[in-house]
């Protein structure tokens, strides 16, 4: 399966989120679909929602990064990637210096413009520190929280190894532009045993990425602190990470797994960051376990 193919049947769209636009990719049905046959990726009409997975990427990919997982859950549920405020045609957060916060009050505006009462949201390494910050302070929008390579901030770090870690991913932005990210940072989201079609398809999405919203994510990433608001959400949440995970190493997302009251962790054999995107049969498998959605067979 050719993933740049894939992606032309899950387009961009863009919906006016509070005070900004946000871009999204969706895919699956509503409530009526199974009696109108409407299509949920055209609406964005008060519709009764059935059951929502709602995807957030991390800082180096996109709302494409998704697109096996737009296309394997769609016959279960309506799904939803977002970009990130600053990502695709999202709008940036105001402020050079955002925090988790900001983006969660982003992500909240989503929920509320596309009619999400409540949804099954998966973080994946930033995004995990997003979708954290959402789930502390919006729990009641929340069915399950699941996490994937997560990042856990440098917020508790010294004053100068956070600048330094800030210093260096600006640096590299400035200096080479999202192609050279991608070339630079690209192999390290995967496992030597990734396919070429991955690794060219993780490398376009690095590609599109908007150095000013590259740039305030690198500012969250190095204020942030995944832990404190993990101890603020009390129901179950999963947290996943590839075995083989060079960017966030099994040993910090077991620690963040137990920095909530009611974690659980699972490692994934032989996976890189990209695991999601690596072995999408294998991730996808565990979710819709977990999170109680039917599959067709393959």
């Amino acid at each position: 399966m050719n993933l740049n193919n894939l992606l032309e049947h899950y387009p961009p769209q863009t919906v006016q989120a509070g005070v900004r636009q946000l871009s999204y990719r969706s895919s699956g049905h509503t409530a009526g679909d199974h009696e109108g046959g409407k299509d949920a990726t055209q609406t964005t009409t008060k519709a009764a929602y059935e059951r929502t997975l709602v995807l957030l990427h991390g800082i180096g990919t996109d709302s494409a990064s998704w697109v096996q997982q737009l296309e394997a859950f769609s016959p279960a549920c309506r799904v939803v990637a977002w970009d990130a405020p600053g990502y695709g045609t999202s709008s940036p957060l105001a402020g050079n210096s955002p925090t988790a916060a900001h983006y969660a009050e982003a992500l909240l505006a989503l929920f509320d413009a596309l009619h999400i009462s409540k949804a099954l949201l998966l973080g994946q390494s930033l995004g995990a520190l997003m979708a954290t910050a959402f789930a502390a302070r919006h729990p009641e929008r929340i069915e399950t929280l699941v996490l994937t390579g997560p990042a856990s901030g440098y917020g508790n770090a010294t004053p100068v190894e956070r600048a330094e870690r800030l210093d260096k991913r600006v640096k590299q932005m400035n200096e080479q532009g999202p192609h050279g990210i991608a070339a630079a940072r690209g192999a390290s989201m995967l496992s030597e045993a990734a396919s070429e079609d991955v690794r060219d398809f993780l490398g376009a999405c690095q590609a599109r990425l908007n150095p000013a919203g590259y740039i305030q994510a690198a500012h969250m990433l190095c204020g942030g602190v995944i832990a404190e608001d993990a101890t603020r959400y009390r129901a179950p949440v999963l947290v996943l990470s590839g075995a083989g995970d060079k960017l966030t190493p099994e040993a910090g997302c077991r620690a963040v797994a137990q920095a909530f009251p009611c974690g659980f962790y699972r490692s994934l054999p032989g996976l890189g960051h990209g695991g999601y995107v690596e072995n999408a049969a294998l991730v996808n498998g565990i979710l819709a376990a977990y999170l109680r959605l039917t599959l067709p067979q393959p």
